[in-house]
Formats: structure tokens, C-alpha cells, sequence
């Protein structure tokens, strides 16, 4: 399990005493779980009989995913933070793949939307590396 980043930030927010507590790391796994399930819809832009509807489906969820990083990282809203946390960490291949395929597979999704805070995100998460 990643438990921290090298450097040893946590990827789990403390408490006021500096803990980790079991609610916090499980809202954390759960999040990262279910942002990914929604981001695996970007599967479906890498077959050639791409529907309309799946490109409304996709818009939705990535309305829902930037609504999510518009605190800036995934689990700022739920939990209060501004800290880079394991469901960050674990959806970043997916961001990365949707923000890098925004001109080509994905141009029909981006199209006409305010993506910002994905792209802010994904912007974010590289200048810290």
C-alpha cells in the first residue's frame, strides 16, 4: 500500500494530533475507487464505433470529476484539505491520459466544456514532481 510519497509526505491526512485515522484512509481508498470507475469510461474512445451518447457519458463524468478537482485535488472537498492524497496518486495515470488526449481521441468530449480544474490538477501534480 503507498503510504507516503518519497520524502515521506503522507498521502493520507492527519488529524489535529498527527494521525492517520482508519475513516480518513478509508474515504481516501474509496474515492480513489470510484474516480477511477468513472475514469475507465476513457477506454471506450479507443475503439472506432464511438457513439454519441458515449461522448455525452464521458462529458458527464468528467464534469463530475473536474467539479471534484475544482479544490484543487480530489479529496480537498471532502476532507478539508489541500494535500495531494492517495486517490490522487491513483487516478493520475487516467487524468494523465484524458488531458493528453484532449486534442485527438478525446476532441469531441473536450469540446465547448471548462475542463479547467482537470487540467489545473494535472498542471499542479507535474509542477510538484
Amino acid at each position: 500500500y503507498i503510504d507516503s510519497l518519497p520524502g515521506g509526505r503522507s498521502l493520507f491526512p492527519a488529524d489535529a494530533d498527527g494521525h492517520v485515522t482508519p475513516l480518513t484512509r478509508a474515504a481516501c481508498d474509496a474515492q480513489a475507487q470510484y474516480v477511477a470507475g468513472k475514469l475507465m469510461e476513457l477506454y471506450n474512445f479507443y475503439r472506432p464505433d464511438v457513439t454519441e451518447a458515449t461522448v455525452q457519458g464521458f462529458k458527464k463524468t468528467l464534469r463530475e470529476v473536474n467539479a471534484l478537482l475544482s479544490e484543487g485535488f480530489i479529496m480537498n472537498k471532502h476532507l478539508g484539505t489541500s494535500q495531494i492524497t492517495f486517490a490522487d496518486i491513483m487516478n493520475l495515470s487516467l487524468i494523465e491520459r484524458i488531458v493528453a488526449h484532449k486534442e485527438e481521441a478525446l476532441l469531441d468530449v473536450w469540446a465547448g466544456e471548462d475542463f479547467g480544474a482537470i487540467q489545473g490538477f494535472y498542471d499542479t501534480i507535474f509542477q510538484e514532481s
